[in-house]
């Protein structure tokens, strides 16, 4: 009777796990004065929701306010010591993050800018604090 029941509980449990489409994909980039982090939360063929990192590593003390643009978002915020984590933006029904995807990112701050290219990478050795 327990082999019954058992078999169609395992069987729908498989049939949820297989079907499910959230995964995590990692992209990270650097130019001489920053390192980018930059994490895609897939939750189905047309949703994600991202988190990012933007690091100031250059010499001297950090700037306090930077614009960035990295893929599809943009906008002009302050640092604190030197770090601006993003968190929780993205999109619904929309083409989604791929594993192949390089992603753009630029940064500017007092009269300079650098550009990068954000490429795929296993995983963060170091995880995005959120």
């Amino acid at each position: 009777m327990r082999v019954k029941l058992f078999l169609p509980v395992v069987a729908v449990v498989l049939t949820l796990t297989a079907c499910s489409s959230h995964k995590t994909l990692y992209f990270s980039g650097k130019t001489r004065h920053w390192q980018i982090k930059y994490q895609a939360n897939i939750t189905s063929q047309t949703s994600e929701s991202d988190d990012t990192e933007i690091r100031y590593i250059g010499s001297g003390h950090p700037p306090k306010h930077i614009q960035f643009k990295i893929g599809g978002s943009s906008g002009s915020m302050s640092l604190h010591n030197g770090v601006l984590i993003l968190s929780g933006s993205g999109c619904s029904g929309c083409s989604v993050t791929r594993k192949a995807d390089k992603i753009s990112a630029k940064i500017q701050w007092d009269g300079k800018s650098e550009l990068t290219t954000l490429k795929n990478e296993p995983r963060f050795k170091k995880p995005i604090p959120l």
